[in-house]
């Protein structure tokens, strides 16, 4: 779960449906929804006007830890294992 920074949609929550590290973007539900002119490709298929999540920048997110917007840090733990920690608190995410 993540919550936008920024924009349009700013303060709104949803679940992360894809990232797109390359673009330095994500798919967010219900977040930066654009419409969408389909045609209709056969008749079983319906043609019209759609809604689809568009790509959002990862800079515009912001994790969600305990309900709350949290910065995220990595850190290489003893083990060698790399994990993220709360900025705030210093829990492990």
């Amino acid at each position: 779960m993540v919550v936008v920074r920024s924009g349009r949609d700013k303060g709104s929550r949803g679940r992360v449906l894809a990232v797109l590290p390359d673009k330095g973007r994500a798919i967010v539900e219900h977040i930066n929804v654009a419409r969408k002119h389909r045609r209709q490709r056969s008749m079983r298929d319906t043609g019209g006007i759609t809604s689809v999540e568009m790509p959002i920048a990862l800079c515009k997110l912001m994790l969600l830890s305990d309900d709350k917007p949290t910065r995220v840090r990595i850190q290489v733990g003893d083990s060698g294992l790399r994990q993220r920690v709360s900025v705030k608190t210093g829990k492990t995410i």
